[in-house]
Parts: C-alpha cells; structure tokens; sequence
C-alpha cells in the first residue's frame, strides 16, 4: 500500500504477534519487550499452534488489546458418590500476585453451578476482599 505507515504496536525490535494475537504495548513478548515485568509475554511455539502465555507460563491468553486480555482457567468440579460424599475432586485457581496493575471488570464472570458447591474469589494485595456464590 503506498504511502501507508506501518504501525508498530511494540517496541522496536520486539515481536507484535505470537500465532495470530497481535500483542500491543504496554504488554510485550520478552522481558525487554514490556513496560515491566508485570507485562511480560511468552510466546510458546512448541506445539502445532503457537500459545501466547503470561509471565511464566502458567496462564494462556486467547485475546489481548492494550486494555484488557482474556483468559480461561480448567474448571474446577466435586463428583459426590450415592451417600452424598465426595468422591472425586479438582481445584483449579489463577494466581495474578504480585501484580498489581490487573483488575477484574464488568465483562468477567464467576460462575458456579451445581447443588451443595461454592466458588470463592480472594484479593490479597492491598485491597483485601473474598466474595462467591453458592449452588
């Protein structure tokens, strides 16, 4: 396209994309890639698709924008055999200290469904909090 200036959304040098995320700053791929550590991106290309992870590894994000990102968790579930006691279990939970620069919003959703079963939320950092809903 001629005379169309390209938009670089990261630092010079630095990758925009990890598969088909395009990864806008502050957020960066590589630790001298973001505005600080709390923003740093992995781009995992292990496997047949590539996987843009935060920080570690630990939390695959499925969209990002300089806003906001998205992201998922397993779900978490108790099995109660016929006498009504638990039978099987998995506990699954995302741990975003240190970083304080992450906040929830209005499009997130916490969701538990089933009878007798609860899903707690905690916010440890500064702003102190547990709130859930029951089943």
């Amino acid at each position: 396209m001629e005379g169309a200036i390209a938009n670089n959304i990261a630092k010079p040098g630095c990758l925009t994309e990890c598969g088909n995320i395009k990864v806008p700053y502050p957020f960066g791929i590589g630790t001298e890639c973001s505005l600080n550590l709390s923003f740093n991106l992995t781009c995992d290309t292990s496997s047949e698709s590539a996987r843009l992870l935060l920080g570690d590894g630990t939390i695959q994000i499925y969209d990002i924008s300089d806003l906001e990102f998205r992201i998922s968790t397993i779900v978490s579930y108790n099995c109660y055999n016929q006498n009504g006691f638990v039978d099987g279990y998995s506990f699954s939970g995302i741990d975003l200290q240190p970083v304080k620069e992450f906040t929830f919003s209005e499009k997130n959703r916490f969701t538990v469904i089933g009878c007798d079963d609860f899903a707690s939320i905690t916010g440890t950092i500064e702003d102190n909090f547990t709130s859930g809903c029951f089943g």
